[in-house]
């Protein structure tokens, strides 16, 4: 909108009827396709300081590997999942969002992305198949699938986590033989394939497993010869593979290198042969301990006559009945210990007839292999009691870290928004007032007949408006004698900001000094505009 400097000066002669005519719908026109750039800036301005503020958030965002995304939703698109516990993994990242049984490293890798640290999806009810994609969690630690319906074979891509140290794949329907490449895996620490329907022989690469500990393929349909090459397991505490079909020698001679092997059972198969008599004949055993099963093997048989009644004979749970210490609890008061309301008394306290309420704390093996669980059973206690958290020390997890990022960004979101819609309401109540003094300085009336005055002549004439030129005062503003320079008086009425009457008000006015009619006196209206000035020279 532009302001025109040029003063208006439109005369009004006797008895004629002024024709004015505002301009304020052309004005108004071009106020309202006003483009306000100050109300961008500051928009601008404010989304801005919102990106600042959030800029660190956003930099340091952590997501998953691609790769290992599209891994995700091939694994789920290989599952059946008729109970939706993976609902989840079509939504955000599945690292941030935290996708049902995905636990991911808590920082980025040399490549910057977050990777899958465990999948596990135990007991979920889940059918259907592996994918060959869970080769491409390569990072990936700990890999359970344990006791669902999951059929098919094993993919052999699963060699390819060289990072995996738990495969737990018990208690499903997988069939097929054991992938070669299993062998591969140099940090397996477990490997529990038990509860299925695998066939065929023990690969000879597990004898590279170097840091296997625990090798559980237990009820299954492996069958073919035990091979000799598992000897050179290094740290292998427990073999099992009862309950296959196994067949041959009973046990090769080289097993009797295996110094730190606590148990090896060998159960229900079609094992005959003999067993070497050097096996762990330098070990001394307590009574508990048996570490060859054989029972349900031809070999059995003849026993006596093999002398290896110790490993076909079976055990019952009397053997291990062990006793447990009391103290003088047996003389404290019953009264003192509610044991009706789950109270007992602490033979372990220092403190005489000391009651409490103990944590209790229940397990279920499910694993055959634990039917001589018994003379353990003490020492699994003691091993549950010491891993129980101390719950009294204190630390943000990662839920309340979460909430803390979370509820920043929703704050500075919000604050950021009041101080837009401030701004905002503060420049647009600047704009209508701006708009509304140019839309009245741009009024003007259009009479026939013309004598044109400028606002400098104005000012020149009443001495620059000095109060000693002022005659009078009203509603619409002051008013000042002044002198043309041809030497005319004449009288100056000079509209003011702020003042009480608008341009209805002004309209009004002239229309009424145009109806005046006297002998005496010769009428000269003139009305100048000026930006903020309007006058009527009479």
């Amino acid at each position: 909108m532009a302001f025109n400097d040029s003063m208006r000066h439109l005369p009004w002669r006797p008895g004629q009827k002024q024709n004015y005519k505002a301009s304020a719908e052309n004005d108004y026109r071009l106020s309202s396709s006003f483009e306000m750039p100050g109300l961008g800036v500051w928009a601008l301005g404010a989304l801005l300081a919102v990106c600042l503020y959030c800029s660190p958030l956003l930099t340091g965002a952590q997501i998953i590997h691609p790769s290992e995304a599209s891994a995700l939703r091939a694994i789920k698109r290989s599952l059946n999942d008729p109970m939706k516990n993976l609902r989840n993994w079509n939504k955000g990242d599945p690292c941030t969002s935290n996708w049902t049984g995905v636990l991911c490293f808590n920082q980025t890798e040399n490549d910057g992305y977050l990777h899958v640290q465990e999948l596990q999806l135990l007991n979920m009810n889940l059918s259907g198949s592996l994918s060959p994609d869970l080769g491409l969690l390569s990072y990936m630690k700990i890999l359970d699938v344990m006791w669902n319906k999951i059929s098919g074979s094993i993919p052999k891509e699963i060699g390819n986590i060289t990072s995996l140290e738990l495969l737990l794949l018990n208690g499903n329907q997988l069939t097929g033989s054991l992938p070669e490449e299993i062998g591969n895996l140099p940090n397996l620490d477990r490997i529990q394939i038990d509860q299925n329907q695998i066939s065929g022989p023990l690969p000879k690469s597990f004898a590279n497993l170097n840091k296997t500990k625990h090798f559980l393929l237990d009820n299954n349909n492996l069958s073919g010869y035990l091979p000799p090459e598992l000897s050179e397991l290094p740290s292998l505490l427990i073999l099992q593979l009862d309950n296959n079909n196994f067949d041959g020698n009973t046990i090769p001679a080289s097993y009797s290198n295996m110094s730190k092997l606590l148990k090896l059972s060998l159960e229900n198969n079609s094992l005959s042969g003999s067993v070497p008599s050097t096996i762990w004949q330098n070990r001394t055993l307590n009574g508990t301990e048996r570490l060859i099963l054989l029972q349900g093997n031809p070999v059995c048989s003849n026993a006596n006559q093999l002398n290896i009644v110790q490993f076909c004979g079976s055990q019952s749970e009397d053997d291990f009945t062990t006793e447990r210490s009391t103290n003088s609890s047996t003389d404290c008061p019953l009264q003192s210990c509610p044991l009706g309301n789950f109270y007992e008394y602490v033979p372990e306290s220092p403190l005489s007839c000391f009651c409490a309420a103990p944590l209790l704390v229940g397990y279920r093996l499910k694993s055959p292999g634990f039917i001589d669980f018994l003379p353990y059973e003490n020492q699994f206690e003691g091993y549950l009691t010491s891993v129980i958290p101390d719950t009294s020390k204190s630390g943000i997890g990662k839920g309340a870290l979460a909430g803390i990022v979370l509820g920043a960004i929703a704050g500075a979101v919000t604050l950021s928004a009041i101080i837009t819609l401030l701004i905002m309401r503060r420049y647009m109540r600047k704009h209508h007032a701006v708009s509304k003094r140019r839309l009245l300085s741009k009024i003007s009336i259009q009479i026939d007949g013309v004598k044109g005055f400028t606002f400098k002549e104005m000012v020149l004439a009443t001495d620059n408006f000095n109060s000693s030129s002022q005659v009078g005062q009203g509603g619409y503003g002051k008013v000042y004698k002044g002198i043309l320079t041809d030497g005319t008086v004449v009288a100056i009425k000079r509209a003011q900001e702020g003042s009480l009457q608008g341009e209805k008000e002004f309209f009004t006015e002239i229309e009424l000094l145009s109806r005046v009619h006297h002998r005496n006196l010769s009428l000269w209206l003139d009305i100048v505009t000026r930006k903020m000035n309007r006058c009527v020279n009479t």
